[in-house]
């Protein structure tokens, strides 16, 4: 497993560990960071059993090391020579599956970071 790959699964896990409440189904995280990593603009997302989508964030210490490790896992991408992503999402199911996927973009819209990051669409 790449250094990669334990950070995404780090993120997974803490996530799914710092659930807001007992009656989630999915949740999903996406974090936006400008092209030169200086700050990032977040989203939790938390569905419930039942479909609706809970207002809640994940308990601390876990939300601030979710960020953490999102960041640290855009600085390797750096440190490594590979393409720096804008956003990125991990989606995480009560049953543990968890999903991963990437923005990139060519060119970044000045102030572009500063418009919220909008919730991802993956309700049932």
């Amino acid at each position: 497993m790449t250094k990669l790959d334990e950070l995404v699964t780090q993120i997974a896990l803490t996530l799914h560990r710092s659930a807001p409440n007992e009656r989630w189904a999915r949740q999903a995280y996406r974090i936006a960071a400008p092209e030169d990593g200086s700050y990032r603009a977040e989203v939790y997302s938390c569905w419930l059993s039942d479909g609706s989508l809970a207002y809640d964030f994940p308990s601390e210490p876990c939300e601030s090391q979710i960020g953490q490790l999102a960041m640290n896992h855009w600085r390797q991408t750096v440190e490594l020579g590979l393409p720096r992503w804008y956003t990125m999402t991990v989606r995480v199911e009560r049953t543990g599956k968890f999903t991963l996927n990437f923005e990139y973009l060519d060119e970044y819209p000045e102030g572009g970071i500063h418009r919220p990051v909008p919730h991802p669409r993956w309700v049932d």
